[in-house]
């Protein structure tokens, strides 16, 4: 016969223990469906080739005033699934010729260089750097970098309506020790797995800025359907001042090259 005082310090721990098996069981599983959702989105995204397209860059200052850039985008991915993108500005003329060239590796930190026509020199953009303001946006460099799925750690929040759509909400957490984010909440539709919202929290895990990609289109790329935001509108929630990418039509099957097109050789020679 099991006496009282075991019996009582056995029901004790299956009282502790199941129910703590259950919350890990349940992280866990929010873990692999954050995960999932993510690589749904990454899938969703990748596989075009390479695009062109012009865009227009709007600098939303506090009082509403405005200041207009023009700007053309180029991007390929590589056979060894990296993402080179070329940023190039032709408007105004003070900045023309400016550009930034961003190789988003997979298993490697990215690496990026911005080119300064004024004294034509190529500065290469240290890591710690990566979380500045672009060109007096408020997009940061890291902000325009493709990703790699095992650059975050991932968490299912939960599921909601976002205009039409039901979305998934992720929260992704860079592993990057030099990000200017803590941690950002993803606004996933689970029709299109395209990225409408973004919220992203500094390293105090304060609310920092948001974005919002509206104005989607399809294009028919190779068997495939790519649906693309035509404006981004990122705000800087801490000094109102805000952010909106106008989108031109996209240009895919470019015939672009990754050697003549995306090295820092070729930064010199933007026009």
């Amino acid at each position: 016969m099991v006496p009282r005082r075991q019996l009582l310090l056995s029901l004790l721990k299956v009282t502790l223990v199941l129910p703590m098996t259950c919350v890990l069981g349940l992280a866990h599983a929010d873990v692999d469906r954050g995960r999932a959702v993510a690589a749904a989105e990454y899938a969703a995204s990748h596989g075009y080739g390479d695009f062109v397209v012009a865009l227009q860059m709007d600098l939303v200052s506090t009082n509403g005033k405005t200041q207009t850039r023009k700007l053309r985008l180029n991007q390929m991915e590589t056979p060894t699934h990296q993402v080179k993108t070329l940023v190039i500005f032709d408007l105004p003329k003070a900045i023309a010729d400016t550009a930034l060239l961003t190789w988003s590796n997979v298993a490697t930190d990215d690496d990026q260089w911005l080119f300064l026509p004024a004294i034509k020199r190529v500065k290469k953009i240290a890591s710690k750097d990566r979380s500045g303001p672009f060109v007096g946006s408020t997009f940061a460099y890291e902000d325009l970098a493709d990703y790699a799925i095992n650059e975050f750690t991932y968490t299912w929040v939960r599921e909601e309506t976002c205009e039409m759509l039901t979305c998934d909400v992720i929260e992704r957490r860079p592993k990057d020790p030099f990000s200017g984010y803590l941690r950002q909440l993803v606004w996933i539709d689970n029709a299109d797995h395209r990225i409408r919202r973004v919220e992203y929290f500094d390293r105090r895990n304060g609310l920092l800025k948001t974005l919002e990609s509206t104005d989607f289109a399809r294009y028919p790329v190779a068997g495939r359907t790519f649906v693309q935001p035509h404006q981004m509108t990122m705000k800087n929630v801490q000094t109102g001042r805000s952010t909106v990418l106008r989108w031109s039509p996209y240009q895919y099957d470019a015939k672009l090259n990754e050697v003549r097109d995306f090295s820092t050789n070729a930064l010199k020679r933007v026009r």
